[in-house]
């Protein structure tokens, strides 16, 4: 990553050799069809993007649905179905067992189908509870935060167990980077965000209104 920044400012002479004045929305205009459009292209075929506008339709559409009503059996087995998934994955990866891609790719996506309509049933449980509101709402104000940052302490995370402390297993490493990638949270509101200019350099943030979350909209009861 340091080495692609390195590069990129080394072969940047349009940006120092253009006129501001009369180049400059010409140079964003170009860079927002060679990124936006691939990025936006790319989002509108992955296929769990696809499944959440085709779920959020079927929602809309059939407001009565209530998760509650889904028999014990129904739930007994999808979760006794997810954790086999996403147990076997786990295994397979902690122990870097060889398996064909047509076996685990399959198996990989399976896992991610799984685990989201777990966190859907586990969020139609608890979306009434106060101190869950109150800790999506503040992920919610700060995922911009996590997003931008998060990486860099995961890479401190990367170096610490792999070169450090060579420790291969994968799930100490998963452990890890969610640990400390997470303190790019405190990181943000202690240090960026007490800054007015660090906010805006690094968040885009020019002023002290923020978009919080209401999860209750997100409730399938309404």
């Amino acid at each position: 990553m340091p080495l692609f920044f390195l590069v990129s400012g080394f072969l940047s002479y349009k940006v120092i050799d253009m006129n501001l004045k009369e180049n400059y929305f010409n140079f964003v205009k170009a860079k927002f069809y060679r990124l936006a459009v691939p990025f936006l292209t790319i989002s509108f075929i992955l296929v769990y993007f696809l499944i959440g506008l085709y779920f959020r339709k079927y929602c809309f559409n059939n407001k009565e649905i209530n998760i509650r009503n889904i028999t014990t059996f129904k739930k007994v087995t999808l979760y006794l179905l997810s954790l086999v998934c996403i147990l076997s994955y786990s295994y397979i990866m902690a122990n870097q067992i060889h398996i064909h891609r047509y076996i685990l790719n399959p198996l990989r996506f399976l896992c991610g189908l799984l685990g989201m309509i777990l966190i859907l049933v586990f969020i139609e449980k608890i979306c009434n509870l106060r101190i869950f509101v109150k800790t999506v709402s503040f992920l919610g104000k700060h995922s911009l935060d996590i997003y931008l940052l998060s990486w860099f302490f995961q890479i401190a995370s990367m170096i610490l167990i792999n070169n450090i402390l060579k420790i291969d297993n994968y799930n100490i490493f998963f452990i890890s980077n969610m640990l400390i990638g997470s303190l790019c949270i405190p990181f943000s509101i202690y240090i960026l965000r007490r800054f007015r200019i660090l906010k805006f350099l690094f968040l885009g943030e020019n002023s002290e209104n923020n978009l919080s979350i209401n999860i209750k909209s997100l409730s399938f009861n309404n």
